[in-house]
């Protein structure tokens, strides 16, 4: 239990600095949130009134800033630092 505590711990201190950029902030809330939905590139990029290209790169720029390896990770710190990553 313990040892499960503090791992948690690190990780919240290590990606402390997971926040939306100033500027942006629902952007990249809205693009994670449709992610987590399941929602294609394509797709999010529709609803939203983005270009494909625009969502990939809003994608790799939170997992660049974040060293997160895959989507996944990503929505994993994301709903760690308490972002509505599936709502909505």
């Amino acid at each position: 239990m313990e040892r499960n505590r503090a791992a948690v711990q690190q990780l919240l201190t290590e990606f402390a600095d997971l926040r939306p950029r100033t500027g942006q902030p629902s952007t990249e809330r809205d693009v994670l949130r449709l992610l987590a939905q399941g929602h294609t590139d394509e797709a999010v990029a529709a609803r939203l009134g983005l270009s494909v290209r625009t969502v990939r790169r809003v994608v790799k720029d939170m997992l660049d800033r974040t060293g997160a390896r895959s989507r996944f990770e990503l929505g994993v710190r994301a709903s760690a630092q308490g972002w509505p990553v599936g709502e909505g």
